[in-house]
């Protein structure tokens, strides 16, 4: 509610405060709306997803991508967000309007003091401080018990808290079958909340060792996460991190996980699960950390008696458990010891997706989220059941767990009424009943526990703890200190376990493969490779997934560290023109350096660590850098890095809208001129075009002298007669391919007015801004055979 109440007096700050304004003021008003209502569109859609705003999950999901999610649940999200695109771009339109005729007259008192309120509101909006909160930052003071806090937490290491668990001891080899329930939080089972959802898993619970405290904390929120805490005993941090899972050849490699250990003792490791293992990067997960038979949607719908018979996320549960069954029965006639997980689906947010092998929905049946634990609770119960009555049980343990808690799904009003921690339950055949463990407990210690029940005891893995013995877990060590906070001072620490590989050896290009190999690391192309002073590698930064290009990444960077830069030559172009535009590229050095290594790849190519070397200590000068970011700049706006660009401003006419101008020469190039309504594309010769009050661009005319007789090109001549149109707000003259086809001079004008065409030669670019009546109010010239652009706003 006050989320909505801030969105409310923001909007009524900022309508009171563009009153009797000047333009400039109302202008900034209008910006400052649009991105207040930008991160109130954030802060919604992301709400819908997690249920408390932006967290970690969004931060990792805009990094490793969507692929394989199920878009098709999400279309209210996708209108959501829309809508509020339209209303960040219509506010400072209608702030606008409402200042404009009023312009005259002196600002009331009330009004200064609303514009002075608007940038308070936005760095106070949920979005800002729960982003800034991720990079373990505040803008709201500390008590001072938090400020105690705080500083003990910023003086705890890593070190003390994390456990290498080496190898696992000779000794007992009983088989596992572990089952990941998507978002089937333990709260499910409380009745007084829910009547009669899960009856069969609430019985079933009472029979098993069962662990009611199991906390989340940050960066395990979402699957990826929980399976990597699970397994791993670590958090999955990537804010402020450019990782693109796709990219990367290996998964956290320098963690060591359960599956790494299971598999080292001798076992055979399988995952069977009903979504795309792209999605979040579990397929690389499982295939660095043990898995040798991790199966995912592409694998298991041909399997299927009906392949259509799939949900937006991948393969109902019905189809998912009878494929357990199957793989499980073939297991058993190995005779050697096994791991089985599985992740179910069919409780995913927002609405959950209910199995056909159900008849009966949840009460009424209006609650999608509901029907559909109500059916998992059925179809898991008695797959649990089955496997108990197994004759392999007595030497199998089964586990039975939640991924994490859910997110914000159709039942998440009621679930905020109860205690959200997380599913856990262990059977063994040893169990003579049930037995409730109600230690301080996060999903970290969900590994060491499992290796207990399996006869490993007193184990730890990472930061987790075997739940069964006496250590003290991460949340009872940790006390009245802030987990998620202590967690986010160790980032740096986190990120370590991805071990980017060191330059010390050089780096090998092989194009055919489309990788670049360094200390037998393998990474996808293209990638942003960034080093420190001794050659290490910080960071590999891959565009597949991300939202932003490799040439956005480098433009947005704050630091000058150098870089291997391995793309399509019309893009790292922009470090040096001289590059051709077709091929692959490579650019090593700083946007600064002096010394650089810049060449087309056309076969396998040795970077070696002399070169390397000589890179990263070679001299600096700004004025490199200056024209490379004014290059990438370039090639993000155009497309192209060769672009001269020039900014202008509106002050003089009442357009509002930004306009992007861009004239280029010769053939097969572009020309337009863009607004935000439309982008008009030229044709060759010499375009006049108009701007209307509404910023909508079209063209008034087209002289093409190069249509045009070699008698007449001697002395081209043409007047432009402008008819007289009070919706155009200013007029542009611009050159594509060519404005004439001969080095002779041209006889142009418009409205009697000569000026904007003294410049204009043979191919080479052109922009002219003018008035409405046919004065020349800027002109720019490029060079010859080259691109022009003009960016202009107010």
């Amino acid at each position: 509610m006050s989320f909505y109440l801030l969105n409310i007096a923001f909007l009524a700050l900022a309508l009171i405060g563009s009153r009797r304004q000047s333009l400039p003021v109302a202008i900034m008003i209008g910006l400052t709306a649009c991105v207040f209502l930008i991160l109130s569109g954030v802060q919604t859609v992301s709400t819908r997803f997690t249920g408390g705003g932006v967290d970690q999950s969004v931060f990792f999901h805009l990094s490793a991508g969507f692929d394989g999610a199920g878009w098709q649940e999400y279309i209210p999200e996708i209108a959501i967000s829309a809508a509020f695109i339209v209303a960040s771009l219509a506010a400072p339109v209608l702030i606008y309007f409402l200042a404009r005729p009023q312009t005259t007259k002196k600002p009331h008192p009330l009004a200064w003091v609303a514009t002075l309120a608007l940038p308070v509101c936005i760095f106070f909006h949920p979005t800002t401080t729960q982003t800034l909160a991720l990079f373990n930052m505040s803008v709201t003071p500390q008590s001072e018990s938090e400020q105690r806090k705080q500083e003990v937490a910023n003086g705890l290491p890593f070190e003390r808290f994390f456990k290498n668990p080496g190898k696992l001891p000779p000794g007992p080899k009983k088989n596992l079958i572990f089952i990941y329930l998507e978002s089937f939080e333990r709260t499910y089972l409380d009745n007084k909340l829910f009547p009669g959802l899960a009856p069969k898993l609430s019985a079933l619970e009472k029979q098993s060792i069962h662990f009611t405290d199991v906390f989340s904390h940050r960066g395990t929120g979402f699957t990826i996460g929980g399976l990597v805490a699970s397994q791993c005993g670590l958090p999955l941090l990537t804010a402020g991190s450019s990782n693109s899972m796709r990219g990367m050849d290996q998964f956290l490699p320098k963690a060591i996980c359960l599956g790494d250990l299971l598999s080292a003792a001798g076992m055979e490791m399988n995952y069977l699960g009903g979504a795309d293992l792209n999605f979040g990067g579990k397929g690389k997960f499982l295939s660095t950390h043990g898995f040798t038979n991790p199966r995912g949607l592409k694998d298991l719908r041909p399997l299927l008696p009906d392949p259509d018979y799939v949900s937006s996320w991948g393969l109902y549960d019905d189809s998912l458990l009878d494929q357990v069954r199957s793989t499980h029965r073939a297991l058993k006639t190995q005779g050697t010891p096994y791991a089985l997980f599985a992740l179910t689906m069919d409780t995913h947010h927002p609405n959950g997706h209910q199995s056909s092998a159900c008849g009966k929905p949840y009460r009424d049946g209006r609650n999608k989220m509901l029907n559909a634990v109500h059916c998992s609770d059925q179809i898991v119960s008695t797959l649990i059941e089955e496997i108990r009555q197994s004759e392999d049980f007595e030497n199998t343990v089964l586990v039975v767990a939640s991924d994490h808690t859910a997110l914000r799904n159709a039942a998440s009003d009621q679930l905020r009424k109860g205690r959200r921690r997380n599913l856990f339950m262990i059977f063994t055949s040893q169990q003579s009943g049930g037995k409730a463990v109600s230690r301080q407990a996060s999903t970290f210690d969900i590994g060491p526990t499992v290796l207990s029940a399996m006869g490993w005891k007193n184990t730890s893995i990472g930061l987790g703890r075997d739940l069964l013995k006496g250590k003290p877990t991460f949340r009872e060590a940790i006390a009245e200190i802030n987990g998620d906070t202590l967690i986010g001072s160790w980032s740096e620490n986190i990120n370590a376990f991805w071990q980017f590989p060191s330059g010390q050896d050089g780096f090998e290009v092989l194009p055919e493969e489309n990788m670049v190999v360094m200390q037998n690391r393998r990474f996808a192309l293209p990638i942003v490779m960034e080093f420190d002073d001794d050659m290490n590698v910080r960071t590999n930064v891959f565009e597949f997934d991300t939202r932003e290009t490799l040439s956005q990444y480098l433009l947005a960077r704050t630091t000058d560290n150098a870089i291997g830069w391995i793309d399509h030559c019309s893009k790292v172009r922009a470090m040096n023109l001289e590059l051709p535009d077709q091929g692959l590229c490579l650019f090593v050095g700083a946007l600064s350096s002096e010394s650089t290594i810049e060449q087309k790849i056309d076969s396998n190519t040795k970077v070696d660590a002399a070169a390397l070397s000589r890179v990263l200590k070679s001299k600096t000068a700004a004025k490199l850098s200056t024209e490379r970011r004014q290059r990438l700049r370039s090639l993000n706006i155009h497309g192209v890095p060769d672009v001269s660009m020039f900014k202008e401003s509106y002050a003089d006419t009442e357009v509002l809208e930004a306009v992007s101008v861009l004239s280029s020469t010769g053939p097969k190039t572009r020309s337009y001129v863009q607004t935000k309504k439309n982008k008009l594309l030229l044709q060759r010769g010499i375009n006049l075009v108009g701007v209307d009050a509404g910023g909508r661009a079209s063209l008034v005319e087209n002289f093409d002298a190069c249509k045009l007789t070699s008698d007449e090109q001697t002395t081209p001549k043409r007047d432009f007669a402008i008819d007289s149109n009070p919706n155009l707000t200013t007029l542009f003259v611009v050159v594509h391919d060519s404005g004439i086809c001969s080095d002779n001079e041209l006889s142009i004008s418009i409205n009697g007015h000569s000026d904007a065409f003294s410049k204009i030669g043979f191919r080479a670019p052109y922009i002219a801004r003018l008035s409405t009546t046919g004065e020349l109010q800027s002109q720019h010239l490029g060079p010859r055979s080259g691109k022009l652009s003009v960016e202009l706003g107010n």
